[in-house]
């Protein structure tokens, strides 16, 4: 066991001056232990920045860590022999400290997500593609600091959370008898700490739903009465409308789009969303850029898989659980439309947009540049800008950005060759 920093104990309701109440993660993370989507932070050189260390609560759900605000400190953190890492600090005493001190003693507020810093030397990506063709990512961080931690609604690790001592008074939650109740409510934890756990009253998609639609001809995207989506992206014999240019074939078996997950009957696959509700992202920016606007302006209304057949790019999935029924009489109504960004050597396909009136005759692009096309919108093509350190404060995001990034480097390298 080894402890980084000093958390200073008082009694009961006698804070440090400044502070409120204190709090406690008895789990922050786990080590040397792989998630189900591929992730494993080692033990080897982890360890948190210099003590301490902001303490976040992200009181409105948003992407990442987006729009979290300062509620404490982050004073002491050990990580124990069997790969737990837990920690204790103190919530402020202002209304950010006070808000979240009064969601965690109720448990309203129990997650807990760790804001990491990786080099990019201290990642190890393997990327394996299965029988479906579908790519899977393991992805290993070593040497990597804790900076942050954020309390949010939806953790990293399913058991990572935080808890009031008991005999610390909180404005606005009664006192009770036992003070353990609200956390022995939760139940057991489960044998597997990290999130993406099997839950079974969650639904579980139609596998074959997930899977090359064989289509005979080149297909319009339809969603058909069982709210299965498929049809075609783009045509290899269809030019843009306007740039007059092919669809582009894709050199990572669209991971920049498919990079995220479905759970079907069968298991996880990777898939991308159809958005609606928005416009493309401007043809000036980078693709990591363009992904962020898709993500904080569109709507998704649907989940699959894509992949290539001899008429072009196929599209197979369902619509989301929850749609309303006006979005997927929308969707149903709207062709498609691509978003196509440089990357490494080449376009990748990284968003879909539903849209009126496609620029490919089956979906949709337009570029800029005289000598080539950066972004291809099916309505365009970009190249992106500089590649950063990779330092995401969400660490399964952080995982997923950094994989994609080592997949934009090998395309580059090969590319060149």
């Amino acid at each position: 066991m080894q402890t980084f920093g000093a958390f200073t104990e008082t009694e009961p309701n006698k804070p440090p001056s400044g502070f409120y109440v204190p709090v406690i993660f008895d789990q922050l993370l786990l080590l040397d232990e792989r998630t189900r989507d591929g992730r494993l932070v080692k033990s080897e050189g982890f360890a948190p920045f210099d003590l301490p260390r902001s303490l976040k609560a992200q009181f409105r759900v948003t992407d990442g860590h987006d729009n979290a605000e300062i509620a404490g400190r982050l004073d002491e953190v050990t990580v124990n022999d069997d790969g737990t890492v837990s920690a204790r600090g103190w919530f402020l005493n202002d209304p950010n400290g006070k808000r979240a001190a009064f969601l965690v003693k109720t448990q309203a507020f129990r997650g807990n997500s760790v804001d990491m810093s990786v080099q990019d030397k201290d990642i190890s990506v393997n990327i394996e593609e299965n029988e479906d063709g579908f790519l899977s990512f393991e992805v290993d961080f070593t040497n990597a600091r804790i900076a942050a931690t954020t309390l949010v609604a939806e953790p990293a690790f399913e058991n990572a959370g935080a808890r009031i001592p008991d005999g610390w008074d909180v404005e606005g939650v009664p006192a009770l008898e036992d003070e353990g109740a609200l956390v022995a409510s939760a139940g057991p934890k489960p044998e597997h700490a990290f999130s993406f756990s099997v839950i079974s009253e969650r639904p579980k998609m139609p596998s074959e739903r997930f899977t090359d639609p064989k289509l005979t001809e080149i297909t319009p995207m339809f969603v058909d009465s069982d709210e299965h989506v498929f049809g075609h992206l783009a045509a290899w014999k269809e030019d843009h409308l306007n740039a007059l240019i092919p669809a582009p074939h894709s050199r990572t078996n669209y991971a920049y789009f498919a990079n995220r997950t479905v759970e079907t009957v069968d298991g996880f696959v990777a898939t991308g969303p159809l958005v609606i509700d928005g416009n493309h992202a401007p043809i000036d920016l980078g693709w990591r850029e363009a992904v962020d606007h898709y993500a904080n302006t569109c709507a998704a209304w649907a989940d699959g898989c894509v992949g290539e057949d001899e008429f072009g790019i196929w599209f197979s999935g369902s619509v989301r659980p929850g749609t309303k029924a006006e979005t997927v009489y929308a969707g149903r109504a709207s062709g498609v439309s691509g978003d196509w960004r440089w990357v490494g050597a080449g376009h990748e396909l990284i968003s879909v947009l539903s849209v009126n009136t496609p620029a490919y005759p089956t979906p949709r692009a337009f570029g800029h540049s005289k000598d080539r096309h950066l972004t291809i919108l099916s309505a365009g093509f970009v190249r992106p800008k500089a590649a950063t350190l990779a330092s995401d404060p969400n660490l399964a995001f952080v995982a997923k950005s950094l994989a994609r990034q080592r997949i934009q480097e090998l395309a580059a390298k090969h590319g060149s060759a």
